[in-house]
């Protein structure tokens, strides 16, 4: 792990954001967002002037700037920004046409163009980085790690169960306005607060139970007015909802969450990252499942126990660095893999750069490696055991065998039904964890491996098995599954969106283990977390922290 150094202040931002910090040690958020020139252009606003409910275009941008360097949720950065009306005037909004929260939340996602919101996100961070570098009391709260020492047991859990009182509230008060907004037909004559539909879906998936359990539950325990919404209004607002919605409000709520981690962590290499597929099973009716283009016919698969389930992609930083889930897609019976792979890559370099990239097996085809093969990323597939490979195994020579430019041929966007990919085919000898009856296993790779010589015969065994123990993955997914709530529906669009809070449930807990380890370890986040998940929702649970 490597810590973001003292700045170089190489940009006129960076020297005026400098400056203004030297010259004042009790500067604010507040100041930096209304002192600070962004050089926007025209270009960068993609509401016409005469669009009806354009606000200030430079305000937006310092509201939106505000938010990035805070890390304040949409509604508390714009309830800073109008509590009064000389703070409203700095940012640049007129006193009698103050934004509302839904403002900022329409400006980021439709008004805002993404070459400006990177460039405004990098402004932050390079803030962050140098408050943190030169001490400034800057603060960003209880999401920032503190300064280590020496920490008995006895302080140590102390001092994870002072972060469990803090940040599961303030994780959830951040990603409040991404899903807030998939309930804007709720009764006008509703009571309960507009967060506890998300603390209800939290409490589904931490007791792992379904919607009218876990509402009653929420309602049980909560400290809110009004409590939250049964578990019949709960389900219908979540079949209102588009596939696009769920996955548009899961990546924009991952990006708030590791740019909390990035504020305090520069990756120490770019990621590894491993793509999947996650089968969850469908216990209903079987004519159903026959139906529907988005359940799979598992009762011949000897991987699984059950008869028919749902597939989803996903792609989630491994390895060394801090483990996060980056981006998820469901999967179509129609689904093209290349594609499939293309998108959820798109979706994780929104987020952190990738070096090396496992797939699993279910990605051995010729339009996959296509597709990776235009990227530049290392990547390691396994291959499934079919006679083609069988038959390299019977002829191998040597224990491991490398054959280069191997063609691998099959359907590939854009070109023939039968177009030859080429690629590198690896055969090693099986390990513990590979069950299969050859004792030789198979991947493909465009790593740098050879077999001509006994000692690159070495090698090369050693730099795949660097990537074949998937790095975690199956922990991760393991612990994923804990998060998530029961359902019987037989609507898709809520099984991708308990499946998409759950991913946001398993990165909080990640984010919170890291927290506490860049406040309590000596030398670098170790990947085996120090907060055991079982005790995150234990704690969220009994505690009421989410109320």
């Amino acid at each position: 792990m490597t810590r973001i150094g003292v700045d170089t202040a190489s940009t006129p931002f960076q020297r005026a954001a400098r400056d203004l910090l030297e010259s004042n040690p009790d500067a604010t958020p507040l100041d930096l967002a209304t002192s600070l020139d962004f050089l926007i252009s025209n270009d960068d606003d993609a509401h016409p002037n005469w669009h009806p409910s354009s606000k200030p275009f430079e305000a937006m941008v310092r509201a939106y700037f505000l938010r990035h360097l805070t890390g304040w949720s949409d509604r508390k950065t714009i309830d800073t920004i109008t509590e009064d009306i000389e703070t409203a005037t700095a940012f640049g909004f007129e006193p009698d046409e103050l934004p509302s929260r839904s403002t900022l939340t329409r400006a980021r996602n439709n008004r805002l163009s993404e070459d400006l919101k990177d460039s405004l996100k990098r402004k932050a961070e390079w803030i962050e980085a140098h408050v943190q570098a030169t001490g400034h009391p800057l603060s960003t709260g209880a999401l920032a790690p503190e300064d280590k020492g020496n920490h008995s047991h006895r302080s140590v859990n102390r001092f994870i169960g002072d972060k469990l009182d803090s940040v599961p509230r303030e994780m959830v008060n951040l990603i409040a306005d991404e899903w807030s907004d998939w309930m804007p037909l709720r009764a006008s004559n509703a009571q309960y607060h507009l967060n506890s539909f998300i603390e209800t879906e939290c409490t589904m998936g931490l007791t792992r139970t379904a919607a009218k359990q876990g509402s009653e539950i929420y309602n049980d325990n909560t400290d809110r007015n009004g409590g939250g919404p049964g578990g019949g209004i709960f389900v219908e607002y979540m079949k209102r909802l588009e596939r696009s919605d769920v996955l548009r409000m899961l990546h924009n709520s991952t990006g708030l969450m590791l740019n909390t981690a990035k504020r305090h962590l520069e990756f120490e290499r770019p990621a590894t990252v491993a793509i999947d597929i996650t089968l969850l099973p469908f216990y209903g009716d079987t004519d159903h499942a026959r139906q529907s283009e988005w359940i799979v016919d598992t009762r011949e698969r000897p991987d699984t126990e059950y008869d028919w389930s749902y597939r989803y992609a996903t792609i989630a930083i491994v390895g060394e660095n801090v483990k996060f889930m980056l981006g998820l897609k469901p999967v179509h019976e129609n689904d093209n893999m290349g594609i499939l792979v293309e998108e959820l890559l798109d979706k994780a370099l929104h987020h952190v750069s990738i070096d090396t990239v496992y797939a699993d097996s279910a990605f051995a085809s010729a339009d996959v490696l296509n597709t990776l093969n235009q990227r530049p990323v290392r990547y390691v597939i396994p291959v499934p055991l079919n006679s083609r490979i069988k038959n390299d195994i019977h002829r191998m020579g040597h224990d491991v065998e490398v054959a280069h430019e191997y063609p691998i041929h099959g359907n590939v966007r854009g070109g023939a039904t039968n177009e030859k990919v080429r690629t590198t085919r690896v055969l090693l000898p099986s390990i513990k964890s590979e069950d299969d009856e050859a004792g030789t296993v198979a991947f493909y790779t465009n790593l740098d491996v050879d077999d001509g010589l006994e000692v690159e015969r070495e090698r090369t065994e050693k730099t795949i098995n660097r990537y074949r123990r998937r790095w975690g993955i199956e922990s991760a997914y393991q612990s994923l599954k804990t998060f998530l709530p029961w359902t019987s529906s037989k609507e898709p669009v809520v099984r991708l969106f308990h499946f998409a809070f759950g991913i946001l449930l398993y990165n909080m807990w990640r984010l919170i283990d890291f927290l506490i380890q860049l406040s309590i370890d000596e030398v670098e986040v170790r990947t085996k977390p120090r907060l055991k998940a079982k005790r995150f929702i234990n704690a969220v649970k009994s505690r009421k922290l989410l109320a």
